[in-house]
């Protein structure tokens, strides 16, 4: 080939590739026809003048999810990469995505748990009937305080079985009462006891992971007391979820509300049941890890920045 003719190819490949014109207008430019054009970017591409390569979007996501869970021995991961106008939008996007995630890890007959948090609350906005028969869903803990009304386990339920059809079930208790000799009475009461036998035999939960920091959704309902609260601090509490509180080692510490507390610990269910866990965000990366680390998580969903920062941290 002649250094004309290669000098023509390379020129038509720049302009159809890097400047967008057509094969006419290269035509046009060079001084011969929108054939040879043709001709000169299939002779290009079959012989290694001019490579193409695709970059899928989704493998970036891919490999994140696969990388998490190699590192935290989830069973699935699934990472939000859709770009939101704020934090409330990326949780409904989170419910909306992992519909399908739902759908797959539910049988007819099953009953759902549901854990409390404004992350869930958000996520029970959008997250799709999986259609299965006989489903029940029920609380796995009692309410949170006052300001936290809207993230209620109850309230998350209700958002559900809007759009599901199936049974549901209220827990209208506190989490964590006054006393011990409270919690023994309220448990013992019809309602109360019957939603917590059901929620002993969940085989899926959707959980939040909270932390224990300053304006943290945890610390901003008031549920806890401010003794709590110290305690929880002083004996070096990251996360809590499912009503557990874990260290950074993602162990439950021994925590004395446990004994006033009504629902269950992530360590009360079967290994069987499925754990999935919503979280998302910087300022969680520390409290997620420490969930992840006590393997109690079948899966997570979580967006594609936080998910990049736990990795990051984490090796």
């Amino acid at each position: 080939m002649t250094v004309e003719r290669t000098n023509l190819i390379v020129k038509a490949c720049y302009m159809y590739y890097i400047e967008n014109m057509t094969q006419a207008e290269i035509a046009k430019r060079l001084g011969v026809s929108r054939p040879q054009v043709s001709r000169f970017l299939t002779y290009a591409r079959e012989n290694n003048i001019v490579s193409i390569t695709i970059n899928d979007p989704a493998s970036n996501r891919n490999s994140l999810e696969e990388k998490m869970c190699s590192l935290f021995d989830l069973k699935e991961c699934l990472i939000i990469d859709r770009v939101a106008s704020n934090r409330q939008e990326t949780m409904r996007i989170m419910g909306e995505e992992s519909s399908d995630l739902i759908k797959r890890n539910t049988n007819d007959g099953d009953i759902i748990g549901v854990s409390a948090g404004k992350t869930l609350y958000y996520v029970s906005m959008t997250l799709q009937d999986p259609k299965k028969k006989n489903l029940r869903i029920v609380p796995v803990c009692g309410g949170t305080g006052y300001r936290g009304k809207e993230w209620q386990s109850n309230k998350i339920i209700s958002n559900l079985d809007e759009r599901w059809n199936c049974e549901s079930y209220q827990l209208n208790s506190p989490t964590f009462v006054s006393s011990e000799s409270l919690k023994d009475q309220l448990v013992k009461e019809h309602d109360i006891r019957n939603a917590l036998e059901l929620a002993k035999n969940c085989k899926l939960i959707l959980v939040g992971i909270g932390l224990l920091k300053n304006r943290s959704t945890l610390l901003e309902t008031e549920f806890l007391t401010e003794e709590d609260i110290q305690e929880l601090k002083q004996k070096k509490a990251v996360s809590s979820i499912c009503n557990s509180f874990l260290d950074q080692e993602g162990k439950e510490i021994p925590f004395s509300g446990y004994d006033r507390m009504i629902g269950y610990k992530i360590d009360a269910f079967d290994e069987a049941t499925k754990i999935i866990a919503y979280a998302f965000g910087e300022e969680k990366t520390e409290a997620i890890i420490s969930a992840l680390r006590s393997k109690k998580i079948y899966a997570l969903v979580t967006d594609i920045l936080t998910a990049q920062s736990i990795i990051e941290r984490y090796q």
